[in-house]
């Protein structure tokens, strides 16, 4: 408890406000800077997975950004050209 609240009342919180967990607004984030890391500054996969803290590229191709977005990394690029 760094700020004074338990880890369940925190989730409570986040799900009361914004519909999910602390865990899932943190991992939705996360993949929305990756997801623009790869259309608008033109990362490939790999560069842009690991930063964002995916060691393995198939791993944030397959469970990660497809979960989120509904599509490849590469359907994505095309649709931002």
């Amino acid at each position: 408890m760094l700020v004074g609240v338990g880890y369940k009342s925190l989730n409570r919180g986040f799900v009361k406000y914004l519909g999910a967990t602390a865990s899932q607004v943190t991992i939705g984030k996360t993949l929305d800077n990756a997801r623009k890391s790869i259309g608008e500054i033109g990362l490939s996969v790999a560069e842009a997975a690991c930063p964002h803290g995916y060691a393995n590229p198939s791993a944030f191709i397959t469970t990660a950004f497809v979960r989120r977005f509904g599509y490849t990394p590469g359907v994505m690029r095309k649709r931002w050209r």
